[in-house]
């Protein structure tokens, strides 16, 4: 693909639906069954998830395609409810870390296609967090279930720190929502009843995607629609950002001087901010090692990106510090079919007004389907 950034021009961009919130909402409409989320654009995880659902104990094929949070959160619903359920994916998927939830469920941990012989849901779940919240998301979520079929309460004890704690509170409240009565510590969640609600809210905007727009509309002039956007954790993206909000349309200023940034809490915005300190003055990322278990070596891509635009990087411990790009009219990256990588080096060319040639940008529609469109409005050209 060969990206043209050089003739931008303002214009009002508008983001997808939030995945992170959309698995959550579909997942417990499914179980109760109320009417299911509408979005005006599916993601392709929110569309795997959905499929998914409609084939957990029927010994159809479920394919998750790179998909951790989908294949988690029905994993964690196979083992507990009846039937026999087989999973297939990408081998980058088979090769994530689900150890943790595999242990939590008494599964021994296989390869493709995996077949998981359903047994009664149990009344607690221990797991380890400190690789991946999802882990402790789709155990919330099976225990949701639990109580809708046993009729009693169940518990999710989470050992040790919970990585991006963030994104296991996008799934307390929409169980919250689902009419899920809830009692919380740091590390315990137990789900105790369930009262019937009429319906979900709708699903907000997603922040997760949005901050490629941001980064579009810093480069381009334009305004970003953030009207709708909820509570989450990559909302953080607005730290480093001087902005205008006017009704929920968001004009951004500038980026702060130099990006200084901890990822532990929201690891899906590491590319976005190494493109935002590649493009200014450089930056540091704290944290960085949770980067290398995602759909690719986030950690080490972000690294070859800085190559391809002439910064310097030095690897520190888990501290990634980032040089500033050099001129350039011109870069060739390789984003190994990572949907986040290709994002983040197409608002990278926007942020350096310059061409790219980028190879292996397959996937975006994994979390942002419409972006090429809402890049051309802003004047990017794509061959």
């Amino acid at each position: 693909m060969i990206v043209n950034a050089t003739k931008l021009k303002p214009a009002l961009l508008t983001p997808p639906p939030s995945k992170s919130d959309a698995t959550r909402a579909l997942t417990l409409a499914w179980m109760t069954g109320l009417p299911q989320p509408k979005l005006h654009a599916w993601p392709t995880d929110v569309t795997r998830l959905a499929g998914g659902l409609e084939r957990l104990g029927t010994d159809q094929p479920i394919d998750c395609g790179d998909g951790a949070a989908p294949f988690r959160i029905l994993l964690a619903l196979a083992a507990s409810m009846p039937g026999r359920s087989v999973f297939t994916g990408t081998q980058r998927l088979a090769e994530r870390p689900h150890g943790p939830l595999f242990e939590a469920l008494g599964l021994e941990p296989g390869g493709w296609p995996l077949a998981v012989q359903g047994r009664e849901p149990r009344a607690r779940y221990t797991v380890a967090c400190e690789l991946s919240s999802q882990y402790a998301s789709a155990l919330t979520l099976a225990a949701c279930h639990a109580v809708l079929v046993a009729g009693r309460p169940c518990e999710v004890e989470l050992v040790g720190a919970v990585a991006s704690r963030g994104y296991l509170d996008v799934t307390l409240r929409w169980a919250q929502r689902a009419g899920f009565e809830l009692e919380t510590t740091p590390q315990l969640i137990r789900v105790l009843r369930h009262t019937a609600v009429h319906s979900l809210p709708p699903v907000p905007a997603d922040w997760s995607s949005m901050g490629y727009l941001l980064l579009l509309a810093l480069a381009s002039g334009g305004v970003v629609d953030a009207r709708g956007a909820g509570e989450h954790p990559d909302r953080a993206v607005l730290d480093h950002l001087e902005i205008a909000e006017t009704d929920g349309l968001i004009e951004v200023k500038r980026a702060r001087p130099q990006i200084d940034a901890d990822l532990s809490g929201t690891p899906d915005l590491g590319p976005t901010l190494a493109a935002l300190a590649l493009a200014g003055g450089g930056g540091v990322l704290h944290n960085v090692e949770i980067l290398r278990h995602k759909e690719s070596d986030r950690l080490d891509a972000i690294t070859a990106l800085a190559y391809a635009v002439g910064a310097k990087t030095e690897l520190r411990g888990s501290t990634l510090e980032l040089g500033k790009a050099s001129p350039t009219t011109s870069f060739r990256y390789g984003c190994r079919g990572d949907h986040r990588l290709t994002l983040a080096a197409i608002s990278l060319a926007c942020l350096l007004r310059c061409s790219a040639v980028l190879d292996r940008t397959e996937g975006v529609d994994k979390s942002f389907p419409g972006f090429f469109e809402q890049a051309s409005r802003a004047g990017v050209s794509f061959e």
